[in-house]
């Protein structure tokens, strides 16, 4: 697979649209709501990837990925959702490149358009940053795509979803 092209889409069309300057912004009360608004909204037709099954808090022994997702391909998408906190996040983000062919911070709209301002970290670490808005997730910063250096630990994270099914922290639709 080609680190420019993923699912024989260029990594440009996996930008969902900006909104406009009069966009409508989400109010989240904690990081438990922003996550639950990530997992409506992760696998609507809108959505940049073709998600086939979602998972939530996997745990390995580095750290606990707030959500998993799995595309039809096969490709792993990590996300760490904070409510302010995006240094950690990104960090933390970095961390699940170890698993993850993609890997994104999630922050309400407003922390994360404050964070693009810092866009070039997430950039050098090759972590997207994205927010969830009521059209729907948009991409500030596009991840890489990593061929992830534990791929007993990609098939552990594909593992923690499942297909058609609720099953211990897995969500799928």
């Amino acid at each position: 697979m080609s680190l420019v092209e993923l699912h024989g889409r260029t990594m440009g069309s996996l930008v969902s649209p900006r909104p406009g300057p009069h966009g409508a912004r989400m109010n989240h009360c904690c990081e438990e709501d922003l996550v639950s608004t990530l997992l409506d909204q992760i696998q609507a037709p809108t959505a940049p990837w073709d998600i086939a099954s979602v998972g939530t808090e996997f745990d390995y022994r580095r750290g606990r990925a707030d959500v998993v997702a799995v595309s039809r391909d096969g490709i792993v998408v990590a996300f760490e959702a904070k409510m302010d906190r995006w240094k950690v996040a990104l960090w933390q983000a970095y961390r699940n490149t170890c698993f993850a062919h993609r890997s994104y911070v999630v922050l309400p709209s407003e922390r994360a358009h404050s964070a693009h301002r810092r866009g070039a970290e997430f950039e050098r670490l090759g972590v997207g940053l994205c927010s969830v808005e009521e059209e729907g997730i948009v991409i500030l910063v596009e991840s890489n795509a990593f061929a992830p250096i534990q791929p007993w630990l990609t098939e552990k994270a594909v593992g923690s979803t499942c297909a058609g099914a609720r099953c211990d922290g897995a969500i799928s639709r």
